[in-house]
């Protein structure tokens, strides 16, 4: 047992620091100086840093690469305006800065550049920080370190690129964000590899399309002499070895008529033909003669086949038909004499996409238009149930679009999700689709199976523009999901305050009306959103009334008393005091968050406060703020809270106090800094224990002893009956 007979502890206006504990029960500095660093224990930190000025450079340089690794960014900022490098490497190369970026932490990354970091430093493998962002898909640290002009095509050891990283690992947002800065599409590895070889041994296809529309070389060998066609062979990855095909692969076993159809070489194929060449051969690629013609566009060669007696319209299973193929890629001469020959004009390929679909996918208007005057239907249903429109609105193509409404397009088709194209063109943000679909009738309240509007997809995106477009059409405003969030929660789950602000503008409602797990306000307290919570409580307060719901009172807003949908009327302002279905205040949210997340959201704490939360406010079990903290441990909160004057003599449902729980849970440093604040030592629950008592009962025995120190009694106990 420990010995603290000798213990003085200071006034209350003095404050008791980890390092006082740390001398007064022999605990090791070092471990309290880096378990703050991986916890996130702020006030530790800096107490610990102001005692102990021996602590030396290189144990805050490795606190530093501890805490940029748990994103603890006040703990950073504290280590760097204390003399830590922000450069310093440990034994593998590795700066806090690396950490940072692999663990998507942008905030921290974002101090760390600020205070210095090497954008393109690099560790013992040559990785920079942008290749750990895209190797773990952090699309938003990805889009910080290109901003601040980190190399998008550097190389590592194995001359891989965050292209290559990001596609292995089938990063997709990583991917599109890479190849939209410019990224080297056609970079080589040490072993030829590109990135479009690395998709094609996986099954993510969206990345071998966007590789291929940036112009990847579908034929590029590797030092095997192996194409990424290969690749989707060897894997079996049978969607992609089409899509290759489509897109010009060359087929290495293919017959000497395939290559000459692909090649376009009318009198090579014509002295095949008259040599018995078969007009139909199947290679082991599933690919005919006829089928490599449509892919270039051959039209003469096409003819040729034809009048040799091609299939125009095969019936191989996994086989697309050449007028995909040649819809596909553009080729209108080609799909003119196809469907002049008898091609099918709806004939279905993969996924049960006709050729109208794969035009509207690539924006071939000319294509398009053939194939409607040809007697296409302009609905066709996917396997999805996707129409040629909902492929033109994801792909932003405003032309096709037009024409397929023209020609008879529903512009309100739905698929199996219920998406309607207006969906799928908030989805990628294409605000000119937006427009043009809502002039020509789209609806803007339109659900999908999860009840989701077109104007959650566009705040769950971040989109501004889009946003105020949909509103400024009659988008409800408080539209509700499947599970009751309004458009509002949404804006404040992604911390998105300008939308949230748009929002209310617009007559947003941030009180709901139905028992809810997380209202706008107590998400934004929840992900520690100080600025969205003050955009929240800024809103002028509308009249609320309350109704209890089962167990617990819940914040009303009857249907009556609602912002008309439509109206431009500022909406009301987020009830602070709102309950969750767990009795929760926004205010015991943020505290929670603190404790279940180990990083404290004291700065939104500190705004509910001066806004007028009640800092008393229990939960269903009865715990306030500080109980909470003092029951698990979380020192910064429980001296925040003291310091805000929460009530240290507040108890729970069974009388049991701060020390009560702290002195049960073991949590010394908890238990003398409420002995330093006054708090009653021997105060007694509704089973007449005190704290003393239970941690006797728990073979506490530090805590036994400071208890027994700071003038708490175990005469009552020692005398009762075992």
């Amino acid at each position: 047992m420990l010995e603290t007979n000798n213990i003085e502890y200071q006034d209350q206006d003095d404050e008791l620091s980890i390092y006082d504990i740390s001398t007064l029960f022999h605990t090791d500095i070092t471990f309290a100086f880096f378990n703050a660093a991986t916890n996130g224990d702020f006030d530790a930190m800096k107490r610990l840093l102001e005692h102990n000025t021996g602590i030396e450079l290189g144990q805050k340089n490795k606190a530093l690469l501890v805490a940029s690794r748990n994103g603890h960014s006040n703990i950073v900022s504290l280590l760097l305006t204390r003399g830590a490098d922000v450069n310093a490497k440990d034994e593998n190369s590795n700066t806090a800065f690396h950490e940072a970026a692999r663990y998507g932490h942008k905030e921290v990354v974002q101090l760390l550049l600020i205070h210095g970091a090497k954008v393109d430093s690099k560790d013992e493998r040559s990785n920079t920080a942008l290749y750990y962002a895209s190797r773990k898909g952090h699309k938003a640290v990805v889009q910080l370190l290109l901003d601040k002009g980190a190399d998008i095509d550097a190389k590592n050891q194995c001359l891989d690129t965050a292209l290559h990283t990001a596609t292995w690992y089938g990063r997709t947002a990583v991917v599109c964000l890479l190849l939209n800065h410019g990224a080297a599409v056609d970079a080589k590895n040490y072993q030829s590899n590109t990135a479009l070889h690395m998709a094609a041994t996986h099954k993510k296809i969206e990345i071998v399309m966007m590789l291929l529309k940036h112009g990847a070389a579908v034929g590029a060998n590797n030092d095997s002499s192996r194409t990424p066609l290969h690749m989707a062979v060897f894997y079996g990855r049978k969607k992609i070895v089409q899509q290759l095909l489509i897109c010009g692969a060359n087929i290495d076993a293919c017959s000497p008529l395939h290559l000459a159809a692909r090649s376009g070489s009318k009198e090579v194929v014509q002295l095949l033909l008259q040599q018995g060449a078969a007009v139909d051969k199947i290679d082991s690629l599933l690919s005919t003669p006829l089928y490599q013609a449509a892919v270039n566009g051959h039209h003469e060669v096409i003819q040729l086949l034809l009048e040799h007696g091609a299939n125009i319209n095969p019936k191989v299973d996994t086989l697309i038909s050449p007028l995909h193929v040649a819809a596909w890629n553009g080729h209108v001469e080609a799909v003119k004499l196809l469907i002049k020959q008898g091609a099918a004009v709806d004939t279905k390929g993969r996924d049960s996409d006709t050729p109208l679909h794969v035009a509207a996918y690539g924006g071939y208007v000319g294509v398009a238009e053939m194939l409607i005057k040809s007697g296409a239907t302009v609905d066709a249903m996917n396997d999805e149930s996707d129409t040629p429109l909902h492929r033109a609105a994801f792909f932003g193509h405003v032309e096709m679009m037009e024409i397929l409404i023209k020609c008879g397009a529903s512009v309100d088709a739905r698929n199996v999700k219920s998406n309607t194209p207006l969906h799928w063109a908030t989805t990628v943000g294409h605000v000119g689709m937006m427009e043009m679909l809502i002039k020509c009738g789209a609806s803007v309240d339109a659900k999908d199976k999860d009840l989701c509007t077109p104007l959650t997809n566009a705040i769950r995106n971040g989109n501004r523009q889009a946003v105020e477009l949909l509103l400024k059409n009659g988008a409800d405003v408080n539209a509700k999901s499947k599970q009751q969030h309004t458009p509002i929660v949404y804006a404040a789950d992604s911390a998105h305050k300008e939308i949230t602000k748009l929002l209310l503008n617009y007559g947003a409602n941030a009180n709901p009306t139905e028992p809810f797990t997380f209202s706008a306000l107590g998400i934004a307290a929840y992900r520690g959103y100080t600025d969205v919570a003050a955009v929240l409580l800024a809103s002028p307060p509308s009249a609320v009334r309350r109704r209890k719901f089962v167990n617990n009172a819940h914040l009303n807003v009857p249907e009556t008393d609602a912002i008309p949908v439509k109206s431009q009327s500022t909406g009301c302002a987020a009830d602070i005091e709102a309950v969750n279905r767990h009795g929760s205040t926004a205010f015991i949210i943020a505290t929670q968050s603190s404790v279940a997340r180990q990083e404290s959201k004291l700065n939104t704490m500190s705004l509910l406060i001066d806004k007028g939360a009640n800092i008393e406010a229990a939960d269903r079990d009865s715990l306030t703020s500080l109980l909470w903290a003092a029951k698990n441990g979380k020192l910064d909160v429980l001296e925040f809270l003291l310091r805000k004057k929460a009530n240290i003599g507040a108890t729970t449902k069974h009388k049991d106090t701060a020390l009560h729980l702290s002195a049960e849970s073991n949590h010394l440093t908890i238990v003398a800094t409420l002995i330093k604040y006054g708090a009653n030592v021997n105060a007694r629950n509704e089973d007449e224990k005190t704290p003393i008592q239970i941690a006797v009962l728990k073979a506490h025995d530090e805590i036994v002893n400071l208890l027994k120190n700071s003038g708490a009694t175990l005469e009552d106990f020692e005398n009762s009956p075992s």
